[in-house]
């Protein structure tokens, strides 16, 4: 599975010693992503290590073996206290030594956690990424329906992205669970772009290929992109702030997206 990750159309791999592996495992699992670091081709992709959680007796040794492993980054789960974070940044400096310094990506997957997110963001500056994580948290909540509606973690997600957006720090959303539900995922991927994440999670291959195109600029988002600005090079040479296009009201915050739209569409373009 592994292998087959590190020739498929995904930005980031995270290879995983926590959840997805059984306890008798996890030592093997250790050992497994080392070797995968180093053996596989990753081309362009970022790929890291996600470690056990601190309420493991795992999390320590995973930590020191992930740094040694030269990831891109390190995903700690299940955070909930910015000392937690603070630990593992001076681990990974005092390990690393004058080697690169693998970036970290937490995890935000409880109430606690959510409620301490600045402190979290404040605790190292090696933090440029948070994941939001549906299924820890929503039982952090005691909500326990198997099949729920992502409304339920709304007030989450949209203080993930807040915040995070404040820090300037990416937030990545919720894996969506159902694999077969394609059309859901499309509408979850949607709406998580809507609300301000910068990628989502996927659990399946079959997952990555729509998860790309929603949160890719589409063909009518370019051409509205290169519409807006040559209408704004008009708008400026007329002495005009604002102006009508396609009777919708167009000002420089429009100007703003339409250049960042073209900007992603270059750099994925580039990739």
């Amino acid at each position: 599975m592994i292998e087959k990750a590190s020739m498929l159309e995904e930005d980031m791999v995270i290879l995983d010693t926590e959840d997805s592996v059984a306890e008798k495992d996890k030592l093997a699992a250790r050992t497994a992503v080392s070797e995968a670091l180093r053996n596989f081709d990753w081309s362009s992709k970022e790929v890291g290590i996600r470690i056990n959680g601190f309420e493991t007796h795992l999390w320590r040794e995973d930590l020191t073996n992930a740094i040694q492993s030269t990831p891109d980054f390190i995903l700690i789960p299940k955070v909930e206290e910015a000392r937690e974070v603070a630990l593992v940044d001076q681990i990974v400096r005092d390990t690393a030594g004058k080697a690169a310094l693998p970036k970290l990506i937490v995890a935000v997957e409880n109430a606690k956690g959510l409620m301490n997110l600045e402190a979290i963001f404040k605790s190292s500056d090696l933090i440029t990424a948070v994941e939001f994580g549906a299924e820890d948290y929503s039982l952090s909540l005691g909500i326990l329906a198997i099949e729920r509606s992502e409304l339920g973690s709304l007030y989450a997600r949209s203080r993930v992205v807040s915040v995070s957006s404040a820090f300037s720090i990416s937030a990545l959303d919720q894996a969506y669970v159902n694999l077969e539900d394609l059309e859901g995922l499309r509408k979850s991927a949607f709406d998580a772009k809507n609300l301000g994440f910068s990628g989502k999670s996927v659990i399946h291959p079959k997952q990555i290929g729509i998860v790309n195109e929603v949160f890719s600029p589409s063909q009518l988002d370019i051409l509205w992109a290169e519409k807006v600005l040559d209408a704004w090079k008009v708008a400026q040479a007329e002495g005009r702030g604002a102006f009508r296009l396609d009777d919708k009201m167009v000002d420089i915050v429009h100007v703003k997206m339409a250049e960042e739209i073209l900007r992603v569409a270059r750099e994925i373009k580039a990739s």
